[in-house]
């Protein structure tokens, strides 16, 4: 009798411990467990349902997570900010917003096949891994980063 217990009670930890979730993986379906950065970026699945651009006039973002960051980079289509986040448990280090030209782009401190994995989860839609031509891009385009070949972006535009 004592086998059987110890079985179950083996079974159960097992469920539970291989359950657990890392603090910065909040890859969840439940909207409430996402960070205000994941909210702010659930149009990447789909590239619509964005509320991100740089106001010119005001000198910021429209969006509240930009309060107190200040650009890395600033031109007359885009807008680029150095950020420490994650998305869905990938480290991002930049995210790029509209300014005049409709693009969000975020790196993420990882190879390109590992975050291939990882958003063929995440985007049911799927994604793209080069640009199509003359299209709206209704899923994003997953690439190896232009400025480093261990970093990857996921872009909408």
């Amino acid at each position: 009798m004592s086998k059987v217990v110890f079985v179950f009670m083996f079974l159960i930890f097992s469920v539970f411990a291989f359950s657990e979730v890392d603090s910065k993986d909040s890859a969840t379906t439940n909207n409430n467990e996402l960070s205000e950065f994941e909210v702010m970026l659930e149009g990447m699945k789909t590239c619509s349902g964005f509320d991100l651009y740089y106001d010119k006039n005001l000198k910021r973002s429209i969006h509240p997570f930009f309060i107190g960051k200040t650009p890395s980079y600033i031109d007359d289509d885009y807008v680029v900010y150095d950020v420490e986040e994650y998305y869905y448990g990938m480290k991002v280090l930049k995210i790029t917003i509209p300014n005049r030209f409709p693009v969000v782009d975020i790196e993420i401190d990882e190879d390109v096949e590992s975050v291939k994995v990882k958003v063929g989860k995440l985007f049911v839609n799927g994604f793209h891994l080069v640009y199509p031509p003359d299209e709206k891009l209704d899923k994003p385009v997953v690439e190896k980063s232009s400025s480093d070949d261990k970093r990857t972006n996921i872009t909408c535009d």
